[in-house]
């Protein structure tokens, strides 16, 4: 009896300790499903907000190359102070190219949002290569500057020299400081 005994203790030892490593098994399955889950929707999460950065980040770049390139054409259009510095410099322009300027007026073409286009419009004499060099020296300016409607003809018939009737359009940003203020800011 004590032999039966003890053999139905180890049967039943056997039996707990079976049952028990079943429950630590299933137990540890059923964890790594759902932990396997879990890091599966982990991954998901991060590749997501992985691409959402990128794409910000993509976007930030792209919003930082065009505010830069905003600020260039900016800086390409003159202030109110700058548009009546160019229009008195032409003098000085047209004096270094050896050409002289008889007549000189200027008008507002139109408006366009903060912007505005204005003409001027000029009655010089000159030789023809004086006049390429006072053009070259307004084209090497660091503004957008337009000649339209140009003329040349002869001054009279024996002279060498060539009068020139043209409009120079400029484009002006009344609070252009403030704008570029507003960009460095930023």
């Amino acid at each position: 009896m004590k032999n039966e005994n003890i053999l139905i203790n180890k049967k039943k030892a056997f039996i707990t300790s079976a049952v028990f490593l079943l429950i630590i098994l299933i137990i540890g399955v059923s964890s790594e499903i759902f932990t396997s889950k879990y890091i599966n929707n982990q991954r998901n999460k991060i590749r997501l907000n992985y691409q959402k950065r990128t794409e910000f980040t993509q976007s930030q770049k792209q919003g930082v190359e065009n505010e830069a390139l905003y600020s260039k054409a900016i800086d390409r259009v003159m202030s109110e102070k700058e548009y009546q510095d160019f229009k008195n410099g032409l003098s000085i322009i047209a004096v270094n190219s050896e050409i002289s300027i008889n007549k000189i007026s200027d008008a507002l073409v139109r408006n366009i949002k903060d912007y505005k286009e204005n003409k001027i419009m000029i009655e010089a004499v000159g030789t023809y290569d004086a006049f390429k060099k006072f053009k070259n020296k307004l084209s090497n300016m660091n503004y957008f500057i337009n000649f339209d409607k140009e003329t040349i003809s002869r001054e009279n018939a024996s002279s060498n020299k060539i009068k020139m009737n043209a409009e120079i359009h400029v484009i002006v940003l009344a609070n252009k400081e403030s704008v570029l203020n507003d960009l460095k800011k930023k």
